[in-house]
C-alpha cells in the first residue's frame, strides 16, 4: 500500500503538485499548529478587554448621571435657602414681607436664579406647590406662575406617594406626574418636599427624559446592545433603545441577584441568549443603571482576529507555494507551453494553422521539443493550406458549372427567337439579332475572369433586353439608374440577365397586354452594393415565392432554375450567405428583386 502511494507521488503527480505537498506538509501544518496556539491566547486577551470596554462605559454612564442628578437635586436645595421662598413661606401675609426694604432685592435674586436654572441642564420648568392659604397671598404677584396651589397636584402619582410616606425626595418617571405635567412642564421630574412653620411645599424640578437618553446612548457602543435605568417600582427612568430595553428588561429586586457585583460585568443567559451584564446603583435615587451586551458582540474582535488568522495562513500557505515554484518556473513553464500549445492544437479548429512556439537556442530536451513541435506545425500547416486551396477549387468548378446550367438556357431562348424572326422573313431583323446576340456572347465569354465590371453587365442585361424587344415587338420598356461610382465595381457574370429573363417570362408575358416595365435601380448600403430589379408584371403568389430561392419552386412557363441557381452561385463565389438574392412581390401590382454584394474594385486582364 504504502510503496503504490510512494509510486503514484513520484511518477503520476505533476511536480507543481508535488512541490505544493510537501510544502503544505512541512510548512503549513506546523504554522497552523502555531497560529492555533496564538489564537487560544490572544481571544481570551480580546474578550477581557472587551469587559473592561463595555465596564468603562458603564461607569462613565454612571458618573455622567450622578453628576446630572447632583445638578438637578441641587436645585430644590439652592431655591429653599433662598430669603424670599422662606420669608414667603413663614409669612402670613404677603402683602407685609412685599413693604419691607428686603423685598424688593429678595425676588429679584429669586426670580433670576430660577429663570438661569430652567435653562441649563435641559430643565423645563420648575414648579412651587404651596398651600391654599400661601398661594392666595401669591395670586396678585407678577410671577406668581412659579407657584401652583398643592391642590393641582393632588391628582398625581408623586404626590400620593409623598402622602403615604415620609420621604423628601424623589426622582418621578413619565407615568408618575400628570397628563398636565407632561404637557406643559415635562416628562421627568425631580421633587423635594419642603416643610416649614407646620406647612408643606413641593419643589417640583422637570426636565427631558432626553437628558438621560442622550448619555445612555452615546455610551453604547453597538445597535445591538441597551443600557436602560429602572426604579425601585419597576419603571423605566430612561433607555438606550425601547424595544431592547423592554426584551432584556429585569426587574428591580432580581437585578443584585442576578449579577452578583457591581464591579464585574458577568455572562447570563436571557432570552435564551448569552448575554454579558453589568450594573450601576445611581447615588440618591432609587435607580439601577443597567447594561446588557449579547455575547456575540464581545466574542465579534475574536472573529476578527479569526479571520485575520485565516487570512494571514492563506497568504503564507500562497507564499510557500510561490517560493518554490519559482525556483523549478524555468522548466516547467517550457513544459507547459508545449503541452498548452498541443492541446489548443487538438481542440481548436481544424481550420485554423498552429500556431508556432518561439525558436529557442535551447540544447536540452525541452529544447529538442519544442523544435519538434514547430517541425510538426509547419508541415501541419502545409497540409492544411493545400487543402483549403483544394477546396477554393472545387468551389470555383461548382460555380463554373452552374454558370454552364445558364448559358445554355438563355441561348436555347435566343435562337428560337431567331429562328421565328427567320421563319416570318425578317431577315434584317435576324442579322440585328444575330450581331446582338454575337455581342452578348462577345461579353460573357471574352474573358478568362467569372467575374466582370457592373458596366458591363448592365450592358449585357441591355442586349438581351434589346433582343427579347425584338421578339416581343418592343413592349419592353427598360430603364436603369445606376450611379457612376458604382459602374467601376465588381460583380459576377451573368446575375442581371436571370432575374431580368423571369422578369419577362415569368412577369411581364403574363399580362394580358403582354407589356410593361421594368427598372434596374443601385445604391451603396455600408460595404455592400445593393441592386433592385423591378418590374410591373403578374406578380409571383406567396406559396411559389416561399420555394423560388430553393430550386423547388415551378412556374406556367418553366421551372426557375435559373434564379435558384443566380441565387446560389453568388453565395458560393462570396462564401456568405447574407449575400445573393431577395423576393418581394404582389400579384397583380409587380415583382422587386434585391441583389446584395460585397464592394470590390474590379482588377481587368487582357481579352482571350
Amino acid at each position: 500500500m504504502k510503496r503504490n502511494l510512494l509510486h503514484n507521488f513520484n511518477r503520476n503527480i505533476k511536480l507543481k503538485t508535488k512541490l505544493m505537498l510537501s510544502h503544505i506538509f512541512f510548512v503549513l501544518i506546523p504554522m497552523l499548529l502555531i497560529a492555533y496556539f496564538l489564537f487560544t491566547q490572544i481571544s481570551d486577551v480580546l474578550i477581557s478587554n472587551t469587559i473592561r470596554t463595555e465596564e468603562s462605559l458603564i461607569d462613565q454612564m454612571d458618573t455622567n448621571i450622578t453628576a446630572l442628578v447632583s445638578k438637578i437635586t441641587a436645585i430644590p436645595d439652592n431655591i429653599k435657602e433662598q430669603d424670599f421662598y422662606i420669608n414667603t413661606l413663614r409669612s402670613t401675609r404677603f402683602t407685609t414681607y412685599r413693604n419691607t426694604p428686603d423685598y424688593a432685592p429678595d425676588a429679584t435674586a429669586f426670580f433670576s436664579y430660577l429663570y438661569s436654572t430652567e435653562g441649563e441642564n435641559h430643565i423645563k420648568d420648575i414648579k412651587i406647590y404651596v398651600e391654599e392659604s400661601k398661594y392666595k397671598l401669591l395670586e396678585d404677584y407678577p410671577d406668581s406662575r412659579i407657584f401652583l396651589p398643592i391642590s393641582e397636584a393632588e391628582g398625581s402619582y408623586w404626590y400620593g406617594i409623598f402622602s403615604s410616606s415620609d420621604m423628601t425626595k424623589l426622582f418621578c418617571p413619565e407615568f408618575y406626574l400628570s397628563s398636565n405635567e407632561i404637557k406643559n412642564n415635562g416628562d421627568l421630574a425631580f421633587i423635594q418636599r419642603v416643610e416649614y412653620a407646620g406647612t408643606n411645599s413641593y419643589i417640583a424640578v422637570y426636565f427631558s427624559s432626553s437628558l438621560f437618553e442622550k448619555i445612555l446612548k452615546e455610551n453604547s457602543r453597538t445597535e445591538d446592545s441597551v443600557a436602560y435605568i429602572i426604579n425601585s417600582r419597576q419603571s423605566f427612568v430612561s433607555y438606550s433603545n425601547a424595544s431592547l430595553a423592554g426584551l432584556y428588561f429585569m426587574r428591580y429586586e432580581d437585578i443584585p441577584n442576578t449579577i452578583p457585583t457591581q464591579k464585574e460585568f458577568v455572562s447570563r443567559v436571557l432570552v435564551e441568549q448569552e448575554m454579558y451584564m453589568g450594573y450601576r446603583s445611581i447615588d440618591e435615587t432609587d435607580w439601577y443603571l443597567v447594561s446588557v451586551v449579547p455575547a456575540s458582540q464581545v466574542y465579534s474582535e475574536q472573529n476578527n482576529l479569526l479571520r485575520q488568522f485565516l487570512l494571514l495562513s492563506v497568504f503564507l500557505l500562497i507564499i510557500s507555494c510561490i517560493m518554490p515554484m519559482v525556483t523549478t518556473s524555468n522548466i516547467t513553464r517550457r513544459i507547459s507551453s508545449v503541452i498548452n500549445q498541443m492541446r489548443t492544437v487538438r481542440l481548436g479548429s481544424h481550420l485554423t494553422t498552429p500556431e508556432k512556439l518561439p525558436e529557442t537556442d535551447d540544447r536540452d530536451e525541452i529544447g529538442d521539443l519544442i523544435t519538434t513541435y514547430n517541425y510538426m506545425a509547419d508541415e501541419l500547416g502545409n497540409l492544411m493550406e493545400q487543402q483549403k486551396h483544394s477546396a477554393e477549387e472545387l468551389r470555383i468548378a461548382e460555380y463554373r458549372a452552374l454558370q454552364a446550367q445558364i448559358n445554355p438556357h438563355f441561348l436555347y431562348n435566343m435562337l428560337d427567337m431567331i429562328n421565328w424572326l427567320s421563319k416570318s422573313g425578317k431577315s434584317e431583323e435576324v442579322s440585328i439579332a444575330v450581331q446582338s446576340l454575337s455581342k452578348f456572347y462577345k461579353l460573357t465569354l471574352s474573358k478568362k475572369e467569372v467575374t466582370t465590371t457592373v458596366a458591363e453587365e448592365l450592358n449585357h442585361v441591355s442586349l438581351y433586353v434589346k433582343l427579347q424587344n425584338m421578339r416581343f415587338e418592343n413592349k419592353i420598356d427598360f430603364l436603369i439608374d445606376v450611379p457612376d461610382e458604382i459602374l467601376d465595381c465588381e460583380i459576377p457574370k451573368l446575375v442581371l440577365q436571370p432575374i431580368v429573363e423571369n422578369a419577362i417570362l415569368h412577369g411581364i408575358l403574363g399580362k394580358e397586354s403582354k407589356a410593361g416595365s421594368i427598372v434596374i435601380m443601385a445604391w451603396l448600403e455600408g460595404r455592400d452594393i445593393v441592386f433592385v430589379v423591378s418590374d410591373d408584371g403578374v406578380g409571383i403568389p406567396q406559396e411559389q415565392m416561399d420555394k423560388i430561392l430553393s430550386g423547388d419552386g415551378k412556374s406556367e412557363s418553366g421551372s426557375n432554375i435559373g434564379i435558384y441557381n443566380t441565387h446560389r452561385r453568388l453565395q458560393l463565389y462570396y462564401d456568405n450567405q447574407d449575400f445573393g438574392l431577395t423576393y418581394r412581390s404582389t400579384l397583380g401590382i409587380g415583382t422587386e428583386v434585391e441583389i446584395r454584394i460585397p464592394v470590390v474594385i474590379h482588377e481587368s486582364e487582357d481579352e482571350i
